[in-house]
């Protein structure tokens, strides 16, 4: 190799290198893992780097055909080579619905969308049965974390699926989910860099065709999808995070859930029940009076379950999870109300981050004395007795542990709190940024930690062991 090729090739590993992603809040996946809100809160963050998996499940399934229509926008032809750069002050006209894809290899070049008739699975258990039956089909669950939520401190900056750092979105790596034992995906979605004004409030229709096309990743493969508003709900409203306004402005709010909302219900109708929609994450109010604060987020709950039921197709049915107060095991307990739903196919959402310190930062290393382990179960106890007990569904959307922890206590940690979720009939949904499950080989990389998922979510009754 010639020395002028040497040194332009340098020259590009230089570029790169500098051109890495940055932001004062969270723009990489070390960044990200930080509270959004410095008072640090219990279990309201997405610590740095987390993985998980599970036993696999095909559910028995009834076939429908269902007729495709076109989808409005661009599509890039290759998913994997294409980056979408999005312009959140740039506004489109809507894309017409369009029906899940059918199962193709992954290795497809073509990653847009069809217009034949595709058939739409749907498993009659999740049409018939309950959200408490769901949510033990969905156990575990896994988090796309860090790609599509996605964002920036700057309301106008350009941001997409890479911008914290992962690569683009995969179908491989849900096939490699399902093959290694996962049921259920939650695919974090960030929508404010890619809303239009009032008062239509008009998502760009390429960005929800890549949305559509992530999720159809899941469902065409059988695992169980959520998607939500997540970054939306954020503590920076200099970045565009919106939700929290409603403290100050819940007209105004409400007015902009609900068209955000009402896109996506249309967008994603005809889906099979293993699609869930998650009211919106880790919101809470607390320049209000505690009362004030539980009030308001209940509305924005009943409101959003009131619109996904009158919005159409499956909707008046699907299994929708609303959000607790700041997601908060002892918060949602006391203040959060279960919505008022027709179709009683409501689903408590919550995270669980504790010790704080701990779990966010991994210091201390260490976990796993007899009053850590008590402080857990008599976390868990208090969801019992509140809701599960009452026969309420819930899903533990996130938890988690920093990879800089010492391994065998984070472990362990994972283990307790899988088992003490799933034994309760909640499904745990592990939190990974892109840390656990190497996204560029699909591979796990903390030794121990799959097979620890499958034995807490195997349904025996053991002892846990803290290994080596």
């Amino acid at each position: 190799m010639s020395s002028l090729r040497v040194m332009l090739i340098q020259s590009l590993l230089l570029t790169c290198l500098m051109a890495w992603p940055s932001c004062s809040d969270a723009t990489s996946p070390q960044a990200a893992d930080t509270p959004r809100d410095a008072g640090a809160r219990a279990q309201i963050a997405e610590p740095s780097r987390m993985m998980q998996m599970e036993p696999a499940r095909m559910p028995e399934t009834t076939t429908m055909a269902v007729p495709r229509a076109g989808a409005g926008g661009t599509t890039p032809a290759k998913a994997d080579t294409t980056p979408m750069l999005m312009d959140a002050g740039t506004a489109r006209d809507a894309a017409p619905p369009r029906q899940p894809e059918a199962p193709k290899q992954p290795d497809s070049e073509d990653a847009g969308p069809s217009n034949n008739q595709t058939p739409l699975v749907d498993n009659p258990a999740d049409v018939q049965g309950t959200s408490t039956e769901l949510v033990k089909r969905m156990a575990p669950g896994w988090n796309l974390g860090n790609s599509l939520d996605s964002c920036s401190m700057v309301a106008s900056e350009l941001v997409d699926e890479t911008t914290w750092g992962n690569p683009r979105i995969e179908e491989s790596l849900f096939l490699a989910l399902k093959r290694d034992g996962m049921r259920s995906v939650r695919i974090p979605i960030t929508w404010r860099h890619h809303v239009g004004p009032a008062p239509e409030y008009q998502i760009d229709a390429a960005f929800m065709d890549r949305v559509q096309q992530v999720v159809d990743y899941a469902v065409r493969n059988d695992l169980y999808a959520i998607i939500n508003l997540h970054h939306d709900g954020g503590g920076d409203p200099e970045g565009g995070a919106w939700i929290r306004n409603a403290a100050t402005d819940y007209s105004g709010t409400l007015a902009k859930f609900l068209a955000v909302w009402r896109q996506i219900a249309a967008r994603f109708q005809a889906y099979p029940h293993r699609l869930l929609f998650e009211a919106m994450n880790e919101v809470g109010f607390d320049t209000l009076e505690k009362s004030e604060g539980y009030a308001r987020l209940n509305m924005l709950n009943q409101a959003f379950v009131d619109l996904i039921r009158q919005s159409g197709g499956n909707n008046a049915t699907r299994h929708l999870l609303y959000a607790g107060y700041w997601t908060d095991f002892a918060e949602s307990s006391m203040g959060t109300k279960v919505p008022n739903d027709p179709a009683r196919r409501s689903i408590l959402s919550v995270h669980y981050y504790t010790p704080w310190m701990f779990c966010v930062n991994g210091d201390p290393m260490t976990w796993g004395t007899a009053q850590e382990l008590a402080e857990l179960q008599s976390k868990f106890q208090l969801l019992k007795t509140t809701f599960t007990d009452r026969g309420e569904a819930v899903i533990m959307g996130e938890y988690g542990v920093n990879i800089k922890a010492e391994r065998a206590s984070r472990v362990f940690w994972i283990e307790h709190a899988t088992k003490a979720a799933f034994d309760l009939g909640i499904a745990p949904m592990f939190w990974d940024n892109g840390e656990e499950v190497d996204r560029a080989t699909n591979m796990w990389r903390t030794p121990g930690l799959m097979e620890a998922l499958l034995r807490a979510t195997s349904g025996r009754d053991y002892e846990i062991v803290k290994q080596p």
